[in-house]
């Protein structure tokens, strides 16, 4: 995450440097226009092909770790034991 942050702010330096003002082209028809067109593109790849993906995978795997991570937040507000993982993996035999 800091990686990418510090890219951005790379580039906005180099953009600067070369005189290019981003509040200009963000603001102009065209830069709205390409916006607009960037914008619509990645709400089409979502509604068509990353949708159901996600809501699959936080409505099955999701909802099991939210309600694993809630139960163990509840756990520790009312000062309870959390369970120690060695006693509950499997133990191999010889």
């Amino acid at each position: 995450m800091i990686k990418w942050i510090v890219i951005l702010i790379i580039i906005i330096l180099v953009l600067s440097y070369f005189g290019i003002n981003i509040q200009s082209i963000i603001q102009s028809p065209t830069g709205q226009s390409n916006i607009s067109y960037v914008w619509n593109g990645i709400v089409y790849v979502w509604d068509n092909y990353l949708s159901a993906p996600f809501n699959y995978l936080w409505n099955t795997v999701g909802s099991a770790l939210w309600n694993a991570f809630t139960q163990g937040i509840s756990n520790i507000k009312s000062n309870q034991n959390t369970p120690n993982i060695d006693t509950l993996s499997p133990k191999a035999t010889n």
